[in-house]
């Protein structure tokens, strides 16, 4: 089976301003599942709207889960998914953290009758939380068949990945994606050792600091 993944940290939409762009954008992008990071819902910068429901809606996704990490400005901030496909069940996993909460998230998806682990997160910005973070995260993935995580990992380069040896690794040395725009390679998407990845490519983005990473994969 053929399908396409996505993973897009979309910067709060601008507070909003650009969910219209970012709308068109994973649209564009036709993935059966994006993971996001930097979401609001309920948070004054953005107008207190749920930005996770407001792009499904214009990026014409049916199912979307959005995951707190940390209470904001009156309302929640985390990350989270859309997908063409049905969500079957969802879990948040904290992470040890550093001075902002982390997340790990699990959801099950039915695609197209075959059963999808699909795993998204944000990681921190310290070295050493994100050290024990990324341990925590292998482990808990190695030997689950049929999985895909993504995410905004925030490493400093890709030898902090080789916890994840044996896992397939979209963005990897000499064949690397400038995911965030001021320089970092620091968005990715993990596959178990079941899942190819045939083909990854970058989506520059006009509405956030940013790119999407788009890999089709097949199960």
């Amino acid at each position: 089976m053929l399908f396409r993944v996505a993973t897009y940290n979309v910067k709060n939409t601008g507070g909003g301003k650009n969910l219209d762009g970012i709308a068109q954008e994973l649209k564009r992008s036709a993935a059966d599942v994006i993971g996001l990071q930097e979401l609001d819902r309920g948070v004054e910068r953005s107008g207190r709207a749920d930005l996770l429901a407001e792009l499904g809606k214009r990026s014409g996704y049916a199912e979307g889960r959005f995951c707190r990490a940390i209470d904001f400005q009156g309302g929640e901030y985390g990350t989270g998914v859309l997908t063409r496909h049905k969500i079957l069940d969802a879990s948040v996993r904290s992470l040890p953290s550093g001075e902002e909460a982390r997340i790990l998230t699990m959801f099950s998806i039915d695609l197209g009758g075959i059963g999808l682990s699909f795993a998204n997160t944000h990681l921190s910005l310290e070295d050493e939380a994100r050290r024990r973070q990324l341990a925590i995260i292998a482990k808990t993935l190695r030997g689950r068949p049929h999985t895909v995580l993504t995410g905004d990992f925030n490493i400093r380069g890709f030898e902090e990945l080789e916890v994840f040896c044996g896992m397939n690794i979209a963005n990897f040395i000499g064949h690397s994606f400038d995911t965030f725009k001021a320089g970092g390679k620091i968005d990715n998407i993990i596959t178990s050792p079941d899942i190819t990845i045939r083909s990854v490519r970058m989506s520059e983005s006009g509405y956030s600091d940013h790119n999407m990473l788009i890999a089709d994969l097949e199960l």
